[in-house]
């Protein structure tokens, strides 16, 4: 056998197991793209908690002090300000101090809470979804620090 016959029997076993591993990452690749692309859109979604300095429902707007980083230098706590967006859809909640008969002492009970309670000062945790620098409320949940 001369040298271009086994240069092109070499070729076409090569070719033969290089075509089913191109096209099965080629259709893994058209499949899996647009799940990508419609899941980072969205953006993740993280938990803030902190005091809350001003609350507008009307207008959508929760500004949150959250605490930072310890700032050696200053010798204090960087307080991070958040501003959160509220949307119609987000949900209020409320945490309660609970003694259940049945059940851990002290633990809370969850229930809905009007927006309108929440003032400046309350301790919140928000659930937020982040869409770029925008940060977006899902959930707000008001921390009662009051005995049961």
């Amino acid at each position: 056998m001369d040298t271009r016959a086994r240069r092109s029997q070499h070729a076409m076993k090569t070719w033969w197991r290089v075509v089913p591993f191109t096209l099965a990452l080629t259709i893994t690749l058209v499949s899996v793209a647009p799940a990508a692309r419609s899941g980072s859109a969205a953006g993740p979604i993280h938990t803030h908690s902190g005091r809350v300095v001003a609350i507008d429902v009307a207008r959508g707007v929760l500004l949150l002090d959250e605490v930072g980083f310890w700032n050696a230098k200053a010798r204090a706590v960087q307080m991070i300000r958040r501003t959160i967006l509220l949307l119609p859809t987000t949900d209020f909640v409320i945490a309660l101090r609970a003694n259940p008969r049945e059940g851990f002492p002290g633990s809370f009970i969850e229930g809905q809470m009007d927006p309108e309670a929440i003032e400046p000062g309350s301790v919140v945790t928000v659930e937020c979804l982040h869409e770029g620098p925008r940060l977006i409320a899902r959930t707000v949940t008001l921390v009662s620090t009051a005995d049961p």
